[in-house]
């Protein structure tokens, strides 16, 4: 009864509570960046901005963006702004109207010390029920904007993001769009490639543990090679330190530790590994590297320690020294072969 029990928890329980974890967190992620679930957006790029000064805003300054509405319901567009770190006295005018349209739909001043960096800002207006498939023009101004006192239009993908919001209402008047919605929810999110990554996060957790458990069956040299690609492929390549990154790499060394009885002396290796990559990193000037290997030092180190205590908690004979993890070839053969 036991062993069912606990299949059914390594099998099924764990990971759908992973998986659960990554809907939570991707929804509360929608929320708290002020995504709705209700909207779908229109992203624009830099080659759909005219600004004058690279994107920096002086008196008399406009910037001018066009694109093409897909969905009805506009109200708003928000656009990428980057204030130098520091707050800006300016004051701009937004102002938005259809392309073929002589004068303007709305118009209105903002304040740019509300404007924050390298974060979309939107500008809202009376929603356009009727703008699905047309054409529309904005204009921002600035009319205080100076060389010590200016914000910038940042180009970071997406520029500007047009919002249509529906209601509840809406799909209740007519059901038939709730499908054609969804699907168009679904590409709008996808295209996003900051909302596609940050949502990617938080599947994480729970593609580790599937990998786990797929290549379990199998020798130990598939995962402990995927660990240290993905060890190093965040000291290189990614750009941001995330914790569930990071902890959900850690946590599957130490799985795969315990599984294959690995001795906890291989976790110390690997953080020496980690350790001499600091002071090359910093010689060259590179501190982000030194400060990413650093981090999987004190990881791989304490992971030793866990490892440690196992071992003196449960004395097993067969376990996998150093020699041998480093000296056997890499044959993916199976466990239940490898063992006869």
């Amino acid at each position: 009864m036991i062993p069912k029990i606990k299949g059914f928890i390594k099998f099924y329980l764990t990971p759908i509570i992973l998986f659960v974890f990554g809907i939570f967190y991707s929804i509360n992620y929608l929320s708290s960046n002020d995504i709705s679930l209700l909207s779908l957006n229109v992203l624009g790029n830099k080659e759909q901005i005219i600004a004058t000064r690279s994107g920096e805003l002086w008196r008399g300054d406009v910037v001018r963006g066009n694109f093409y509405s897909v969905y009805g319901n506009l109200g708003s567009v928000s656009v990428r702004f980057y204030n130098q770190n520091r707050d800006s006295a300016d004051t701009v005018i937004f102002r938005i109207k259809e392309s073929s349209q002589e004068h303007w739909y709305y118009s209105a001043k903002y304040k740019t010390d509300q404007f924050q960096p390298h974060r979309l800002f939107p500008f809202g207006f009376p929603m356009i029920k009727d703008s699905a498939n047309k054409s529309y023009v904005f204009e921002i101004e600035s009319l205080e904007g100076d060389k010590f006192n200016s914000i910038f239009i940042d180009f970071d993908k997406p520029v500007f993001v047009s919002k249509s919001t529906f209601s509840r209402r809406d799909f209740l008047e007519n059901k038939s769009n709730i499908f054609s919605f969804t699907f168009s929810k679904i590409i709008n999110l996808f295209e996003n490639r900051e909302i596609r990554s940050n949502i990617f996060l938080f599947y994480i957790p729970f593609i580790f543990y599937s990998l786990f458990l797929l290549f379990s069956r199998y020798d130990y040299q598939f995962l402990s090679l995927f660990i240290y690609v993905m060890c190093f492929y965040d000291i290189f390549f990614y750009n941001n330190m995330k914790i569930i990154f990071i902890f959900s790499v850690l946590i599957l060394w130490i799985m795969t530790s315990l599984k294959y009885k690995f001795e906890s002396k291989i976790s110390a290796v690997f953080s020496l590994i980690f350790l001499s990559m600091v002071p090359i990193s910093v010689m060259v000037g590179n501190n982000l590297i030194a400060e990413k290997a650093s981090i999987w030092v004190y990881l791989f180190l304490a992971a030793t320690v866990l490892l440690r205590f196992a071992e003196m908690k449960n004395i097993q004979k067969n376990r996998i020294s150093i020699n041998m993890f480093a000296i056997k070839p890499f044959r993916f053969t199976l466990v239940s072969k490898f063992k006869k």
